[in-house]
């Protein structure tokens, strides 16, 4: 366990790094750099802050003002964080056959449209969730276009594939800008 001098200043270290995360996605909020002092520059950031809240403008940190910077924070951390990636994991083997069902074959549908932009060949399919005869002709398309056997079924293989390519097409119009 840490020393108790170790947790000196934190509750102003935190209050700091909060007003930090809502200055960066608004603009009118003013940036303090988190030192666990709570000095002039904190003191402004928070008056900045009590004034975009419309609550008076005092640079001292009540009950509201805190509540109000908890609530804001917490929206401004998920906006200023980056999204996680999204990993699907098959058991080792598992394959995704024709006609099952499975809440993974949103995803597949939706990079197999995705990917039908940029290579008409791949059918775009319905979004079913189940790995339809539609669905399966369509990742068939994507098996042979990749270089895999083209068994219409999803496995480990034709996920990471499929992924991969999503990604990359997903950057390539991004570029294009013409979605």
């Amino acid at each position: 366990m840490k020393p108790a001098e170790s947790f000196v200043n934190q509750p102003i270290r935190s209050l700091q790094t909060k007003l930090r995360i809502i200055a960066s996605i608004e603009q009118n909020q003013l940036n303090v750099m988190p030192d666990g002092i709570f000095g002039p520059q904190t003191a402004a950031a928070v008056r900045s802050f009590q004034r975009r809240q419309g609550l008076n403008p005092t640079g001292n940190v009540d009950l509201d003002t805190h509540l109000r910077i908890v609530q804001e924070y917490e929206r401004a951390y998920v906006e200023a964080k980056k999204a996680q990636p999204v990993q699907i994991n098959l058991d080792p083997g598992q394959t995704i056959r024709r006609g099952e069902q499975n809440y993974h074959i949103y995803l597949v549908q939706s990079m197999l449209t995705v990917l039908n932009i940029l290579d008409p060949t791949i059918p775009a399919p319905p979004h079913t969730g189940r790995l339809d005869p539609q669905t399966s002709e369509s990742v068939a398309r994507f098996q042979t276009a990749a270089g895999l056997p083209p068994t219409g079924e999803i496995d480990k293989r034709t996920w990471k594939d499929l992924a991969l390519y999503y990604a990359l097409a997903a950057d390539q119009l991004e570029n294009r800008s013409e979605l």
